[in-house]
């Protein structure tokens, strides 16, 4: 297993990377249900510092450096000259970044985002989550997913996750967007037709960064709208994906 990345369980062999980017405070257990559901596809889930086995690992500077940190990990373990990017949340983000700095790489990502608006067309708050008290930043957290309410009633939980997440909001919130660069090969939007963070004029903005729009995919749900045991989203990756042609390739070497 990599730091960085690491494929899903009961995942096949062979087939076109697909990288899973999760949200603030999320790894890639958030994506275990999707094993065996996308076809010709292998799942690899991305592992940001402070949590699973990068616990004790420093956070970056900024969501620019994490990019660079998840490309190189990308560039090493694969050389499929058209990978597939599904973020949902934070993760849409930094998958928007590696997807840039892949295609500069000469790869041609598909970018898939879920559960933010483009870049630039978020309303800023004038004083950061990442900034507040802890209340504060658990609130949030529960107006997002009242399951939360309970995890961080317990003490001893609230003290190993919030410092992650926190530091994940503060990428978030600082995150600024580069000078204009060559738009991306393709992106698709799959949202939750209640996610309350997603605006209507905020996801069809992502058409502003790239050749080939394929438009927004609404599913039922809020802003954790793929979460377990939801399949909805994943179904709707699924035809996508299957939709695109994709080269012919002969792998140099995958992901142990």
């Amino acid at each position: 297993m990599s730091r960085v990345l690491a494929p899903l369980p009961d995942n096949p062999a062979h087939g076109r990377p697909l990288v899973l980017f999760p949200h603030a405070g999320g790894s890639p257990r958030f994506f275990r249900h999707w094993s065996g559901q996308i076809p010709g596809m292998r799942l690899i889930g991305v592992t940001y510092p402070g949590r699973d086995h990068r616990i004790h690992e420093p956070h970056p500077d900024d969501l620019g450096a994490l990019a660079d940190e998840v490309t190189d990990s990308i560039t090493a373990a694969e050389d499929h000259p058209e990978p597939a990017l599904f973020g949902h949340s934070m993760g849409a983000l930094v998958a928007h970044e590696v997807a840039h700095r892949l295609h500069a790489r000469g790869r041609r990502p598909a970018l898939i985002v879920s559960g933010h608006n483009a870049p630039g067309h978020d309303a800023p708050r004038p004083n950061p989550l990442h900034r507040r008290p802890d209340t504060d930043l658990v609130a949030d957290l529960v107006r997002l997913d009242k399951r939360n309410a309970e995890v961080f009633a317990i003490p001893e939980l609230a003290e190993v996750f919030l410092p992650a997440i926190r530091e994940d909001y503060r990428m978030v919130e600082t995150y600024r967007q580069p000078a204009p660069r060559h738009p991306l090969p393709r992106v698709l939007v799959i949202n939750g037709d209640d996610d309350p963070d997603v605006s209507a004029a905020g996801a069809a903005a992502w058409a502003e960064h790239t050749t080939c729009f394929d438009g927004v995919r609404l599913v039922a749900g809020d802003h954790f709208h793929h979460a377990a045991p939801r399949r909805a989203c994943c179904h709707a990756l699924a035809d996508y994906l299957a939709d695109i042609p994709t080269p012919v390739h002969t792998p140099r070497r995958h992901l142990p």
